[in-house]
Protein backbone atom coordinates (compact mmCIF):
# COMPACT_ATOMS: atom_id res chain seq x y z
CA UNK A 1 0.00 0.00 0.00
CA UNK A 2 1.47 3.40 -0.96
CA UNK A 3 2.11 6.01 1.74
CA UNK A 4 -0.37 8.86 1.67
CA UNK A 5 0.96 12.39 1.86
CA UNK A 6 -0.25 14.26 4.94
CA UNK A 7 -3.11 16.71 4.33
CA UNK A 8 -2.12 20.25 3.42
CA UNK A 9 -2.75 22.78 6.23
CA UNK A 10 -5.12 24.80 4.03
CA UNK A 11 -7.20 21.68 3.29
CA UNK A 12 -7.37 20.99 7.03
CA UNK A 13 -8.46 24.57 7.72
CA UNK A 14 -11.13 24.52 4.99
CA UNK A 15 -12.44 21.24 6.43
CA UNK A 16 -12.44 22.63 9.96
CA UNK A 17 -14.41 25.63 8.80
CA UNK A 18 -16.83 23.40 6.89
CA UNK A 19 -17.47 21.45 10.11
CA UNK A 20 -17.96 24.66 12.12
CA UNK A 21 -20.44 26.11 9.62
CA UNK A 22 -22.31 22.79 9.42
CA UNK A 23 -22.59 22.59 13.20
CA UNK A 24 -23.75 26.19 13.49
CA UNK A 25 -26.39 25.48 10.85
CA UNK A 26 -27.58 22.56 12.98
CA UNK A 27 -27.24 19.87 10.33
CA UNK A 28 -25.38 16.57 10.43
CA UNK A 29 -22.92 15.14 7.92
CA UNK A 30 -25.57 12.96 6.26
CA UNK A 31 -27.90 15.93 5.70
CA UNK A 32 -25.08 18.05 4.28
CA UNK A 33 -23.98 15.23 2.00
CA UNK A 34 -27.52 14.60 0.78
CA UNK A 35 -27.90 18.29 -0.16
CA UNK A 36 -24.84 18.21 -2.40
CA UNK A 37 -25.06 14.61 -3.63
CA UNK A 38 -22.26 12.96 -1.66
CA UNK A 39 -22.06 10.46 1.21
CA UNK A 40 -21.52 11.37 4.84
CA UNK A 41 -18.18 9.55 4.58
CA UNK A 42 -17.06 12.04 1.94
CA UNK A 43 -18.17 14.92 4.19
CA UNK A 44 -16.05 13.36 6.98
CA UNK A 45 -13.02 13.25 4.67
CA UNK A 46 -13.54 16.89 3.70
CA UNK A 47 -13.89 17.93 7.34
CA UNK A 48 -10.67 16.12 8.28
CA UNK A 49 -8.81 17.64 5.34
CA UNK A 50 -8.10 14.19 3.89
CA UNK A 51 -9.76 15.08 0.57
CA UNK A 52 -9.61 18.48 -1.07
CA UNK A 53 -12.86 20.34 -1.64
CA UNK A 54 -13.37 21.53 -5.21
CA UNK A 55 -14.32 25.15 -5.88
CA UNK A 56 -17.76 24.15 -7.13
CA UNK A 57 -18.39 22.07 -4.01
CA UNK A 58 -17.19 24.93 -1.78
CA UNK A 59 -19.68 27.16 -3.55
CA UNK A 60 -22.50 24.65 -2.91
CA UNK A 61 -21.52 24.30 0.73
CA UNK A 62 -21.40 28.07 1.10
CA UNK A 63 -24.88 28.50 -0.37
CA UNK A 64 -26.34 25.80 1.84
CA UNK A 65 -24.58 26.99 5.01
CA UNK A 66 -25.13 30.69 4.27
CA UNK A 67 -21.44 31.60 4.13
CA UNK A 68 -19.43 32.92 1.19
CA UNK A 69 -16.84 30.57 -0.33
CA UNK A 70 -14.15 32.91 1.03
CA UNK A 71 -15.24 31.91 4.56
CA UNK A 72 -13.38 28.63 4.09
CA UNK A 73 -10.10 30.56 3.64
CA UNK A 74 -10.15 33.21 6.37
CA UNK A 75 -7.30 35.36 7.62
CA UNK A 76 -6.26 32.71 10.12
CA UNK A 77 -5.76 30.01 7.49
CA UNK A 78 -2.44 28.19 8.07
CA UNK A 79 0.37 29.19 5.69
CA UNK A 80 -1.27 32.61 5.39
CA UNK A 81 -1.14 33.76 9.03
CA UNK A 82 -0.95 32.33 12.51
CA UNK A 83 -4.17 30.49 13.43
CA UNK A 84 -6.37 31.91 16.17
CA UNK A 85 -6.53 29.75 19.32
CA UNK A 86 -10.29 29.82 19.97
CA UNK A 87 -11.93 29.00 16.65
CA UNK A 88 -15.49 28.19 15.57
CA UNK A 89 -14.33 24.67 14.71
CA UNK A 90 -13.57 24.03 18.36
CA UNK A 91 -17.19 24.56 19.48
CA UNK A 92 -18.85 21.76 21.38
CA UNK A 93 -22.34 20.72 20.34
CA UNK A 94 -23.76 22.65 23.28
CA UNK A 95 -21.83 25.78 22.31
CA UNK A 96 -22.97 25.49 18.68
CA UNK A 97 -26.58 25.12 19.87
CA UNK A 98 -26.22 28.23 22.04
CA UNK A 99 -24.83 30.23 19.11
CA UNK A 100 -27.73 29.13 16.87
CA UNK A 101 -30.29 30.01 19.55
CA UNK A 102 -28.61 33.35 20.25
CA UNK A 103 -28.59 34.27 16.56
CA UNK A 104 -32.29 33.37 16.25
CA UNK A 105 -33.29 35.47 19.30
CA UNK A 106 -34.64 39.03 19.02
CA UNK A 107 -32.09 41.84 19.28
CA UNK A 108 -33.37 42.99 22.68
CA UNK A 109 -32.83 39.49 24.10
CA UNK A 110 -29.35 39.31 22.56
CA UNK A 111 -28.39 42.61 24.18
CA UNK A 112 -29.72 41.46 27.58
CA UNK A 113 -27.82 38.16 27.40
CA UNK A 114 -24.66 39.94 26.30
CA UNK A 115 -24.93 42.43 29.18
CA UNK A 116 -25.50 39.57 31.65
CA UNK A 117 -22.44 37.71 30.36
CA UNK A 118 -20.33 40.88 30.49
CA UNK A 119 -21.35 41.43 34.14
CA UNK A 120 -20.63 37.78 35.03
CA UNK A 121 -17.22 37.98 33.34
CA UNK A 122 -16.32 41.17 35.18
CA UNK A 123 -17.40 39.64 38.50
CA UNK A 124 -15.36 36.49 37.85
CA UNK A 125 -12.29 38.59 37.01
CA UNK A 126 -12.32 40.23 40.48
Amino acid sequence: MPNRKPPHPIDIEAGRRLRAARQLAGINQTQLGNHVGITFQQVQKYEKGLNRISASRLSLFGQLLNVPPSYFFGEDTPAIAEPVQATPGSLTRTEAKLVRQFRAAPGEFQRAVSAMLDAAHQEAAR
